[in-house]
Order: C-alpha cells, then structure tokens, then sequence
C-alpha cells in the first residue's frame, strides 16, 4: 500500500486512519446492540457510513479484502434491520403503531420521530417531529420542559420553542384562584384526608381539577391546619434500599386487615419500580376470587407483571394460580414471603391508613362506645357496609389518583405516574419480558384455558370450588355479614334512607334491618 513518494505515504497513513475508524465505530455498534440499545436507526446509519468510507479508499485495497469487509457490515445491518422490524412488527400486531403506547384508554405517540432530509436536499441532521398530543400528554402527567427534553431526546430550548409554537403556556395551567378559594379547597379535602401534606395535598387538589403551586398549597395548610403542619415534620420514616429493572417487573400484592373487626378488607397492589398503586379498593371479604378480579383489571390498564409477591395468605391463591399458567413455572413468577420483606405494599399500608383508613377505624371504635354499633350483629354489619363502604372506597379511589401524580424526593421529585411512563418508553425496544407484555399481542383467555387444560384442570375451576372461595388470612377468614333479608329488599331499604349524613343514614338504615328481621 505504501509508495514511494510522500504524497502516496500521506494517502497510505490516511487509508489506516479511516480503516482504524470503521474498525472502532463496528465494534462500538456491535457493543452497543449486544447491551441493548434500541435506537437501530442510529445504529444503522453509523454502520452505512463505514460502507462509505470503505468505498472512498477501496481503490487502494485489495479487490476480496473489500468485498468481504463490505459485505460483513452489510451483514450486521441486515442483522440489525431484522431486529426493528421484528420489535415493529409486535406492536403492530398489538395494534398499537410504531413508537406508540396505548395508556388509560387512549393511544398517544410518545417517542419523537426524526424526518429524513428529502432527496436533493442539503441535509443534514434529520429534523425532530414532535407533536403537540405528545406535549400535551407530558404536561398532564406533570413532566417540566427538562424531563420532555430528556423523554424525547432533544434540547430543552426545542422543547420550549415547540410548545410556544403550539400554544401550550406551562404557566397558564397553574389555577388564578384568590386565597380564599384555594383555602375553601384545601380545607375541604383536608377534612377527607387530615394527614395529608403538602405533596399529597397538591396531588388531591390536581385529581379535583385544580394545578396549584407546591409553595400556595404549603401556605394554604399552614392558614387551615397550623398544627398538623407542625406535626407532620416530627414523624420521619426509615427507608431502604430497593431496586427492580423496569416497571412491570415486580407487583407487590396484601391485604390491609385493620378493619377486620367489622369485616372489611383492604386489598392493594404496587408497582415495585414505579410506586405506581395498580389496584387499592376495600372490600367485605377476602376470597381468592375477589384479589383475582381485581388483580386482572389492574392488568388491562398496566399490562401483565412479570413477577408476583405477597404473604402466605389463601387469599392469594388465584393470583399465584395465574402467574404460573401464564408467565411460566420455575420461573419464580409468584413470589411468597413474610409480610415484612414485601417492602413497598407494606410501606404504602402506612401511607393508607394515616390517610385514609384511620378515620373510620377511629370513628367505627367511637360508634362501639357511644352504644350505636355491635360488630357482633350482622344486621349492625350490614348497615355499616352498605352506608360506609362505598364513602371508603370513594376516597382510596382518590387517595389512588393523587399517590400516583404525587412527586417522590428520593426519585428526584418525579411522580408514579411519570416513573412508570419514562420506564415503559426507555425500555420498550428492548427484550424486557416485564415491558414487552404491555405491547404483546397475547390471547390470555386462550392461553390460560390451554395451560389449565395442560395440568389436567377445568377452566371453570375459578368460582367452583368453595373451599378455594374462602381464603385465609393467616389463620383469619373474612367473609360478608349475613342477614336473613333478600338482596333486593336491602336495596329498597338503602333507597328509603334520607338522612343528610353518614353516620345518621347508617342508624336510620340499621332501624330498618332490625325491624324487618323482627317481622320474619
């Protein structure tokens, strides 16, 4: 290759250069794919311009060292092609478009596209397309211009000149309510949830429609509550460490018995990676069937977990059931343990109950007292399910919806929600198993029944066997208060009851049961 002039040394020198480069940049590409990098595009590209580099000094190669260097580049990038037409091609059978992800009912395209240059053009680097559905989703789950940048790979000042462009102002969301509204507001949520504070609060106030500055929510429970402020800063929490890969990767699951006095359960689910709370309702029992059902709608909303955990409880029994016909066995799909390794549930269970469950705990106790409830009359039972049961499930509702929009210190101030979807989009062209489900396009109904069906079982086993229905909790079962009144003479009684508030309703309610028992 080397002449023997000085011009032919320096184009020998500068073919070793180029040569070294397509080396490093083959390698680099090759590292890249095997860690997982889903950008293929980029790949691509970056391997397109070695073939042309690789042309520019083919002339002072050898004709077969050429062609067959050419020829394993272009090897890889038929390689690489596969692999994104092969990740395409599973959201589209989804029917989900590329780069989309379906959320809550509605499909948004989150991941920002880039537009070749036309032919003919000057070039260039290819122009970002983003649109204004993608900032107008970001900014309702409260990401900043900083956090889209970042989510879509380009430059905050692209960012704001975008949403400029689109008419989307940041600090128009804010609300223009005075002070005294805001304290009307503030103090009517704070009488549901006495123990909130100024991260949870703006989170309510955000689930009720109304985006508050973090610094007027702080003054506002200083003016309503001044000594729950002052409280709040003298309970601390001893954290852990904690570390899963991706969301989806790990759903803790339990149930909340501190109600169980009155046969009332609370059964909740969380995202170990996100936080995100996939499930939380109360309810009058703790039958396999009824985590089931609520674990199944959990999963059309967030997709399938790729790992289970909870305690050794019955009640658990069906989820586990699900996890090994669907996800696999020996895989470790449902985890069981003791209650205090399921570190997030167990440490939502605090959040909870400070919030929510702790007044009716207090106030049910304060009813036995004052002579008004018996928690061993069925018929006392049921008025207090059928009057405090729907106003319960109504706030962890609510409690569920501002947990997941509430900012979390130790993940720099992001939220559930946000977590959750950052994850879900930066690993969605990966091989994850706990991601892929979201986007898959799996028969569940056809695959559960064939995996039943593979062990020997019926797939109506679920609901069939009532020794499988009643779960226990530890040695504890929960089941519904029974009453000898018909289900449709309950309703007729809970439709006649007029009082203005709770606790009368449920003493007007309880007459009523009393009374129709004693005419029996």
């Amino acid at each position: 290759m080397a002449g023997a002039s000085n011009s032919s040394v320096l184009s020998g020198l500068q073919c070793d250069q180029i040569l070294s480069s397509i080396t490093n940049t083959v390698r680099n590409v090759v590292l890249q794919l095997t860690q997982g990098n889903n950008r293929f595009q980029d790949l691509i590209n970056r391997l397109r311009s070695c073939q042309e580099n690789l042309d520019s000094i083919s002339d002072r190669l050898h004709v077969t060292s050429t062609q067959e260097v050419n020829e394993s580049i272009g090897s890889l990038v038929n390689h690489i092609e596969q692999i994104q037409l092969h990740a395409t091609h599973n959201r589209s059978n989804h029917g989900v478009p590329p780069l989309e992800i379906q959320q809550r009912g509605a499909i948004v395209n989150y991941e920002a596209a880039r537009i070749r240059p036309e032919k003919g053009s000057k070039g260039g680097r290819p122009k970002l397309d983003v649109t204004k559905e993608q900032l107008k989703m970001l900014l309702k789950e409260g990401y900043t211009s900083k956090d889209m940048a970042r989510q879509l790979s380009c430059s905050p000042s692209f960012v704001y000149k975008k949403l400029a462009a689109f008419g989307l102002n940041v600090r128009k969301m804010y609300s223009t309510m005075t002070d005294e509204e805001l304290d009307m507001k503030v103090s009517k949520l704070h009488a549901d949830y006495p123990n909130s504070g100024q991260q949870m609060m703006k989170a309510y106030l955000e689930v009720d429609g109304a985006v508050v500055q973090r610094s007027r929510v702080r003054d506002s429970l200083r003016r309503v509550d001044p000594h729950s402020a002052a409280k709040r800063w003298s309970k601390t929490v001893k954290r852990r460490t904690y570390h899963v890969p991706t969301p989806n990767s790990l759903w803790h699951m339990d149930g909340h018995m501190k109600l169980v006095r009155w046969k009332l359960v609370t059964h909740g689910c969380i995202d170990g990676f996100s936080r995100c709370i996939t499930y939380l309702k109360c309810g009058s029992d703790n039958y396999a069937l009824t985590v089931l059902t609520l674990f199944v709608e959990a999963t059309l909303e967030y997709g399938i977990p790729s790992r289970t955990r909870s305690d050794h409880g019955g009640e658990n029994f069906f989820v586990a059931l699900f996890m090994e016909l669907v996800q696999g066995s020996n895989r470790a799909s449902h985890i069981t343990g003791e209650s205090k390794h399921n570190q997030r549930i167990e440490r939502l269970w605090r959040d909870v109950f400070f919030q929510v469950i702790s007044y009716f705990y207090e106030l049910f106790y304060h009813m036995e007292d004052d002579g008004q409830l018996n928690s061993d009359d069925p018929a006392d039972l049921e008025a207090l399910h059928q009057v405090y049961l729907p106003e319960i499930n109504r706030r962890l509702t609510f409690f569920q919806q501002a947990w997941n929009r509430h900012s979390l210190r130790t993940a720099q101030h992001s939220t559930p929600n946000q977590l959750w979807l950052s994850g879900v989009l930066n690993n969605m062209n990966t091989n994850c198993s706990a991601v892929g489900n979201i986007f898959g396009n799996r028969d569940l109904a056809a695959d559960l029944t064939q995996s039943l069906l593979h062990y020997g079982l019926s797939p109506d086993l679920l609901g069939s066997h009532d020794e499988l229905q009643v779960a226990a909790h530890g040695g504890l079962s929960v089941t519904p208060p029974m009453v000898n009144i018909s289900s449709e003479r309950i309703r007729e009684l809970v439709q006649q009851c007029t009082a203005p508030n709770l606790k009368e309703r449920y003493l007007q309610l309880k007459e009523f049961f009393h009374m129709e028992l004693n005419q029996i």
